[in-house]
């Protein structure tokens, strides 16, 4: 099924490149692409519907230690992707034949494919890479890196810099968002226009509103802060953070990301590199009550959308013996600075001067340095530089200097947005009152 072509498009990489020797050869990257596309798949009982093809039967793929190399995969939808003038684009999603608990995900082009598939109950996960050697390479990985849980509960004993579970819940924290004023929150777009999108589906709003057992606070207020919250974190990008279905559904596969929200008490987790994948990439909750404004959410759900990208955690790397070490970063409390994909919990307490942002392990005992920013910029390129020299300050009536009339994007490590005031030749003092909200 052939989407409407968009302006331009971002072109599918591979995200976790194996190299010719790395795990097992599956086959020719041209052969797997065909072998779940729906125009020359061998899955059999193929018909059309709304969600593109559906396979009745099943397709066999190589996994490093099934009975006879294979498990059969049932496909529950995979639909190619003709938008633009390059290669077809493919996206297949399903599971493991005769087997509960389990997941499949296969995308790319016919010259670079990407999946993995997940066996739950048996603790295994399978991940699938093209190599430079132009075969796909099956490599048996932990199911955390294909399908994180995150469990922001968890601290290690002896993180100096771990907040006190007194400390947290002290601040609604919800300063840098402003306030709802009866936007129709179906609706809502960051950057109308770019050619990457990222769906929250808030459906769970209209099914729940009138539910007296809701366990969130259910309002309009509420979605609009996370999806504030959502499109802050990616506004250096030329991302479209929308709730509008219409906007995701004309939008090439390729080229689009789908966040889901459940009203469950549970942990959020995510699909790992699912943008592109044709499906739900991540499943955020209400993490027990702890995401109880829409601020709240929008960071766990910022922090989900990561993994959707490809980003891992941001964790602590432990002394001798390994103590010390977490998953997560708790941030700098001297600094009110926290990463995105370290622990979202921490920030609660900060207040109005908190600054989460994407990180390259730039803070002590770093367990890892993948650059956030790098890494999702695979997928969508950089907005370009909005203030690209110094300006000089607009003063309204009475010294106010006003947000809206001086205000610019940091798109970049490197950018710099500067504005200029005088004091004039006679001298004279000015006094500066600087508000981080």
């Amino acid at each position: 099924m052939a989407h409407l072509t968009a302006a331009f498009c971002v072109a599918f990489a591979t995200h976790a490149s194996a190299t010719p020797t790395a795990g097992r050869i599956v086959g020719g990257v041209k052969d797997v692409f065909n072998k779940f596309s729906p125009t020359f798949g061998t899955g059999q009982g193929r018909k059309a519907s709304t969600q593109g093809w559906t396979f009745g039967g099943w397709t066999p793929i190589v996994a490093m230690d099934a009975p006879e190399d294979e498990y059969d995969v049932e496909l529950s939808d995979s639909e190619v992707d003709n938008s633009v003038d390059t290669e077809p684009y493919m996206a297949a999603n399903g599971r493991v034949r005769g087997r509960d608990n389990t997941d499949f995900m296969m995308k790319g082009t016919g010259a670079d494919m990407y999946g993995w598939m997940v066996l739950e109950d048996a603790g295994k996960a399978y991940e699938y890479t093209t190599g430079t050697d132009g075969m796909v390479h099956v490599e048996e990985v932990p199911v955390s890196k294909v399908k994180t849980q995150c469990d922001f509960h968890e601290h290690a004993d002896g993180d100096a810099t771990a907040p006190h579970e007194e400390d947290r819940g002290a601040s609604e924290a919800e300063a840098h968002a402003s306030g709802y004023s009866g936007q129709d929150i179906r609706f809502l777009q960051s950057l109308p226009g770019a050619p990457v999108v990222l769906l929250l589906d808030i459906d769970v709003y209209y099914r729940n509103k009138a539910a007296s057992d809701a366990v969130w606070k259910w309002s309009k207020n509420y979605f609009y802060q996370n999806w504030q919250a959502v499109a802050a974190g990616f506004s250096m990008f030329n991302l479209n953070v929308v709730t509008d279905k219409a906007v995701y559904n004309r939008t090439p596969i390729r080229n689009r990301g789908l966040a889901c929200f459940f009203d469950e008490e549970r942990q959020s987790y995510a699909n790992f590199n699912t943008i592109g994948a044709n499906r739900c990439g991540s499943f955020n909750f209400n993490h027990y009550g702890r995401a109880d404004t829409g601020y709240k959410l929008g960071r766990v759900t910022l922090h989900e959308a990561g993994h959707m990208f490809g980003v891992y955690h941001d964790g602590v790397r432990g002394g001798l013996f390994g103590i010390g070490a977490a998953e997560y970063s708790y941030g700098v409390r001297e600094y009110n600075w926290g990463s995105i994909m370290g622990d979202q919990w921490m920030a609660n307490s900060w207040g109005q001067h908190q600054v989460l942002q994407w990180s390259k392990g730039e803070y002590s005992n770093a367990n890892q340095k993948q650059d956030d920013l790098a890494v999702i910029g695979r997928y969508v390129s950089r907005r370009n530089d909005d203030i690209t020299g110094p300006r000089p300050i607009a003063v309204a009536p009475g010294g106010r200097v006003s947000v809206a009339q001086n205000n610019g994007k940091i798109t970049d490590r490197t950018d710099t947005d500067a504005w200029t005031f005088t004091v004039g030749q006679g001298g004279g003092r000015v006094d500066l009152v600087i508000d981080r909200t």
